[in-house]
């Protein structure tokens, strides 16, 4: 999105969609999250949590056919076929797997000597860049749901000072690059290789680097909207529309031919039609207008 799409325009998306979500036997608000801090009117939202929240078709199909429960709790011990948790509830299962989450690869810290990350440079050195793509999720506005959108500007501002050394050491001689996050291994938790940093280690890294050099920002300065172009002449809301039904339709059938669901059971609609992404496009214009004139 661009500009970057508001965390409550987010959060309202996702009502429409969490309504088939039960937690515990109960209906889920995202706007009530732990990890959501808004106010009072709902017209601003940060969203700080460890891991990404589900936005996965099948993941709400699954939840409108009651294949699929959450349940919250630690898992304190195991028995045959049985889950206990902590809150005494006692789960039916056959097979227990990691779904949520990543944990980075200690190799990596070792392949490339790293004492520390300093934004996303190995040891404070220009040549040398790694991302593991940040853990977590910290922002208040939102440009894309994964990493990949990201990267092309990073890989942008990582040729920059290749191509230019000397902007390199003038926000060196200014003192700017001690200011870049540090990273490094156990922090924030023994879980965590240096290379291995947050949402907020990316985010204020790109900040702090793009507003302490005008010639980057220059350079950088038309990527989102090219980004923006690029999708909307490739991927118009039609095809969008037309191939994430088709998706969801393909599990409906699959779900129905493996009689995971009776073969009559009502079909559950496709969360999204093409009006309701203008509506969408309407209100992010609406906002942006109002944020940025």
């Amino acid at each position: 999105a661009n500009p970057l799409l508001a965390g409550a325009q987010v959060l309202n998306m996702l009502q429409r969609v969490y309504k088939h979500i039960i937690v515990d036997g109960q209906t889920v608000d995202p706007w009530e999250m732990h990890s959501v801090h808004g106010n009072a009117a709902r017209t601003n939202a940060t969203i700080m949590q460890k891991t990404r929240f589900g936005i996965g078709d099948v993941y709400f199909l699954a939840a409108a056919y009651g294949l699929m429960e959450i349940v919250i709790g630690e898992v304190k011990r195991m028995t045959h076929h049985t889950l206990h948790l902590n809150t005494g509830r006692k789960l039916q299962c056959e097979a227990v797997l990691k779904c949520t989450g990543c944990l980075g690869d200690w190799k990596v810290d070792k392949l490339l000597h790293i004492r520390e990350m300093r934004g996303i440079f190995v040891n404070l050195d220009p040549r040398r860049v790694v991302s593991g793509e940040a853990d977590g999720i910290n922002a208040s506005q939102f440009a894309a749901t994964t990493a990949g959108p990201g990267y092309y500007s990073m890989a942008k501002m990582v040729l920059h000072f290749w191509d230019t050394p000397g902007d390199w050491t003038r926000l060196t001689d200014i003192g700017v690059l001690d200011m870049l996050p540090t990273s490094r291994a156990g922090e924030p938790n023994e879980e965590f290789p240096a290379y291995f940093f947050t949402a907020a280690h990316a985010q204020s890294s790109s900040i702090l680097l793009e507003g302490s050099s005008p010639l980057l920002a220059m350079k950088s300065a038309s990527g989102s909207e090219y980004k923006k172009y690029i999708q909307r002449l490739c991927v118009p809301k039609e095809r969008i529309i037309r191939e994430a039904k088709a998706d969801w339709e393909q599990y409906e059938k699959k779900f129905r031919d493996r009689g995971m669901v009776p073969a009559d059971a009502p079909y559950v609609e496709y969360l999204f039609t093409e009006e309701d992404i203008d509506r969408e496009f309407k209100i992010h214009d609406d906002y942006a207008a109002k944020r940025y004139a």
